[in-house]
């Protein structure tokens, strides 16, 4: 369980940095427009369409940065991938040490009785300490 947490803790600090660069980057949508860059302000959505010419859509993605053809294609394809196949790995690591294997518990070592004047070890039929001579109890 020990080894859990801070699995636990790295996934969930991977996942929220994750969202906010993903969210993060949605919030950019609009910022390259002519209206924005101009200093006027869209008064509401609507308003939006007269700023934006056929011209500047085509030009540009929705997230406000140009399209780098296949290098464009790739980051916007790959790294949602990416993340996805980096969660569902850390998610199956997880799992796979949860799981104990029979090989991983040894069973206990049988009890050896000791002396109780000496400590050492002595055998269970023995009625006295080879050790010390003291008497053993059965």
């Amino acid at each position: 369980m020990k080894k859990l947490w801070p699995w636990l803790i790295g996934i969930g600090i991977f996942v929220i940095l994750a969202m906010v660069l993903w969210f993060g980057l949605g919030l950019l949508r609009y910022s390259h427009s002519p209206a924005t860059m101009m200093g006027d302000r869209i008064r509401s959505y609507g308003d939006y369409d007269r700023y934006w010419t056929y011209r500047d859509r085509v030009s540009s993605s929705s997230w406000a940065f140009p399209m780098f053809g296949i290098l464009g294609m790739v980051l916007m394809v790959g790294l949602p991938l990416g993340i996805l196949a980096l969660i569902v790995m850390g998610i199956i690591m997880l799992v796979r040490a949860g799981k104990k294997s029979d090989s991983d518990t040894m069973p206990a070592a049988p009890v050896q009785p000791v002396c109780p004047a000496c400590g050492q070890e002595v055998q269970q039929d023995w009625k006295v300490c080879p050790h010390c001579g003291e008497a053993l109890e059965n």
